[in-house]
Parts: structure tokens; sequence; C-alpha cells
């Protein structure tokens, strides 16, 4: 998708066949949730499209996934999953230069960096610029203008999720034992919690909180 930018304005009428880059890691609907763990750490995905037949009928991301878990206490170390050789930005950089970052890195966020965290880039936030400047216009806005600020960062598992979901980002900036700044992945994130914890008891929380959740909605 991020190569298709330099289409501009001719995006729109491409057809959405020419962004399919691999098949879809695919499960019947009715299968249980633990099945969709365990085929998503196999396959190394983030998602699975639910199907019915030849029909798909949902989407099951880690995202939803993760929000089901907000607020729970789970001791997982963030230390292990600080992503290594992110691209990082200064302010003065320009939103062109944010989304040369994200082709070498093959993510869709960027992070800002002063002398702490400023906020971090969305692919969001270069889309809608091209969509009313041209691809052209992206050298002249500075990404601080457009990056989604950051007050703190995370220490703690159930931090990452709080900041994650109440500033939409899957690029979460967290802090180190000696105050500097790292960033984890929430699809890292996701993939290590299933693999220390299993499927079955990530499943089984994930159904708890459902059910805790329903009740409280009663």
């Amino acid at each position: 998708m991020l190569p298709a930018l330099t289409l501009s304005s001719k995006i729109a009428s491409q057809p959405v066949g020419l962004f399919v880059s691999e098949r879809a890691t695919t499960m019947h609907y009715e299968y249980p949730v633990e099945a969709a763990l365990q085929l998503m750490i196999e396959e190394g995905k983030s998602h699975v499209v639910l199907v019915d037949g030849l029909k798909a009928v949902g989407l099951l991301t880690h995202r939803c996934l993760l929000k089901s878990l907000l607020g729970l206490r789970l001791d997982l170390d963030l230390r292990r999953l600080i992503a290594k050789d992110l691209v990082m930005l200064l302010a003065h950089n320009s939103l062109a230069e944010a989304y040369r970052a994200m082709t070498e890195m093959n993510y869709y966020e960027v992070p800002i960096v002063e002398e702490e965290v400023v906020g971090i880039v969305r692919l969001r936030d270069i889309i809608g610029e091209v969509a009313t400047k041209g691809f052209e216009g992206l050298k002249l806005v500075k990404v601080y203008s457009k990056c989604k600020l950051v007050e703190r960062g995370a220490r703690r598992f159930e931090e990452v999720l709080e900041l994650a979901f109440k500033e939409d980002l899957n690029l979460v900036p967290v802090l180190r034992d000696d105050g500097s700044y790292g960033f984890v992945k929430l699809e890292d994130v996701f993939m290590q919690l299933v693999k220390e914890l299993g499927a079955f008891k990530v499943a089984e929380l994930i159904s708890q909180r459902f059910v805790a959740q329903s009740v409280r909605g009663a």
C-alpha cells in the first residue's frame, strides 16, 4: 500500500486487487477464539478473515482482541519487545521524509523525537495530505504539524494498551528503566502475549472479560 501513494490522485481509480500482495489467512467464523489465536501465531499474522464457506463475514484482528483485555494487569517484559532499527524523525522533517521512512521500515507509523518523544506520524496523516495536495505537497508539510502528540510513555502491559487505544496508535512509546524511550509494536505485544501465556489462556481471559462486560451492560 505504501508504494501506491506515488500514484497520487490516480490511486482512487485503481482496482483494489492491485494492492493484494499475499493470500489471506482465513477461518470459519464458528471456530473457537483459541483456534484463531493459534492460527495467527502459526501464520505470523495479526488478523484472520472469518468466513462462512466462500463468503467473508468478518475480520478478527490483534487490536480487537487486545482491546478486550484493557485494564488487565499481566506481567509482560516490554523491554524484550522494543523494536530495533526504527527510523526516527525530527520535528523539522517533512511528511515526504516520513513517507520514505515508512517504506524503509515497511511500517505505517514513524516516531518523531527531539530531546524526548514528540509524537507519532501515521500513514493516515500522509494519505490525507496526498488526497488533498498530491504527493509533491508532502515536501512542504512538517511532520510536527501532523503527528499524533504523545504526552508520556508506558511502562507496563496495561499502560501500553491504554495508550494504544486512547491515542489510536500501533507503535507505542515505552519508558526504559533509565528513563529513555523505546517503541513497541502492538502486533509484537499481541504475539508475545499469546506465546508466553498460550492460546488457551489468552482465549480464556478474553472470554472472561467479554462475559463480565456483557453482565455489566445488562
